[in-house]
């Protein structure tokens, strides 16, 4: 009865050990990659930060649906470096620039000029991807490196 009772015991803490530490490595796995906006919710933001008209949101839909097209395209390519990437990132906002602006009132170019400044400024946290360091981080790992309790 007693070497029964030992094996069932043993076979609990087994189970419930297994359980906790799968559970533990699920916990550290890093978030998801934040995903860029939708073009919908890009107007959505600018319909209200710039005031746009409906005339201007039907104008400027195609053209932050292009620029996202491209971008997935671009983020899809897996033979291009990184860095190659970001600049060909950078050049399609370039190319879009002057058919958004071309939409815009003149308070409202000025005004998106500024968020995009501000925007800029935010950025991406250090050591993120595109953020210093190449996206590796220095120092010790969130949490002072111990182990969660």
């Amino acid at each position: 009865m007693k070497t029964k009772f030992a094996y069932i015991l043993m076979l609990g803490v087994a189970v419930l050990g297994t359980s906790l530490l799968s559970g533990n490595a699920l916990a550290q796995q890093p978030p998801p990659p934040h995903s860029p906006p939708s073009p919908e919710e890009r107007l959505k933001r600018l319909t209200t930060d710039l005031e746009l008209s409906e005339a201007q949101v039907a104008k400027l839909k195609p053209i932050f649906a292009n620029i996202a097209n491209k971008m997935k395209a671009l983020h899809d390519d897996t033979a291009t470096p990184q860095e190659q990437k970001r600049e060909k990132g950078r050049e399609i906002m370039r190319e879009a620039d002057p058919a958004i602006n071309a939409e815009l009132t003149s308070e409202q170019k000025t005004k998106f000029e500024e968020l995009r400044k501000k925007h800029r400024a935010d950025g991406p946290p250090p050591g993120g991807p595109g953020g210093p360091n190449g996206g590796e981080r220095k120092g010790p790992p969130p949490g002072g490196g111990k182990p969660p309790q």
